[in-house]
């Protein structure tokens, strides 16, 4: 129910936001002058100038010509996209997309999956943008996944920080907001798939989660609503 279940879907994008909301908190406020931070919004909103990108169609597809495999993304469908954050310095020329992912971390190799997952489907997004590359902009994606349970790696989130002017002194404490966020986030889905059953869980064992969740991770962050 952490990733694939319908049933869980509005749940999951809740425990989403709000753990990203945290987690930004954490960090935003430590960047470098000269930044617009564009937060979950459409790319038609950041006012970036978007280019058509060529893309293959599935096997059996055709173009607009018979045989044609290829076809363009327009502008207009590439705006439509929206990443958890686009991070602008036109005086530095840097733009900066940031997506933020919260996969299943019981499998040893899942956060790398997810990133890759990320990075491949933001493709787009990157080719649209090479004019801006070919201007001499900095273009880059920071995939960024932190497991359901708070797992995390250094690697995904330290070069974004660097990026963005956090100094090293609040890298982990960034890093600790991450995780305590996400896995306050699958507090929340055990709670609301505990009230979908017919006989909920009693008070004294939502007590007992709730006392155990504050022991590991510490109180709930800026954004994450308490668990009463």
């Amino acid at each position: 129910f952490t990733n694939r279940c319908t049933a869980f879907h509005d749940a999951r994008t809740k425990a989403h936001d709000e753990a990203w909301a945290a987690t930004v908190a954490a960090f935003q406020p430590h960047m470098a002058k000269g930044f617009e931070f564009h937060h979950d919004v459409p790319m038609l909103r950041t006012k970036l100038q978007l280019a058509a990108v060529r893309r293959r169609l599935p096997a059996g597809e055709t173009g607009t010509r018979a045989g044609d495999r290829h076809r363009d993304w327009t502008p207009q469908e590439i705006a439509k996209l929206r990443p958890d954050a686009v991070v602008v310095d036109a005086h530095r020329k840097w733009i900066f997309i940031l997506e933020y992912t919260r996969p299943s971390d019981t499998r040893r190799h899942a956060l790398w999956e997810a990133a890759a997952a990320k990075t491949e489907k933001y493709q787009v997004l990157l080719q649209s943008l090479r004019p801006y590359t070919r201007a001499g902009w900095n273009v880059r994606l920071f995939p960024l996944p932190v497991g359901v349970r708070g797992t995390l790696h250094r690697e995904h989130w330290v070069p974004m920080l660097e990026a963005l002017g956090v100094g090293k002194a609040r890298h982990a404490a960034v890093l600790r907001t991450a995780a305590r966020a996400s896995a306050q986030g699958l507090h929340l889905l055990h709670l609301c798939r505990h009230a979908r059953t017919r006989a909920p869980p009693s008070t004294t064992l939502l007590h007992k989660r709730r006392d155990f969740a504050r022991e590991v991770w510490g109180p709930a962050p800026p954004g994450i609503a308490a668990t009463r």
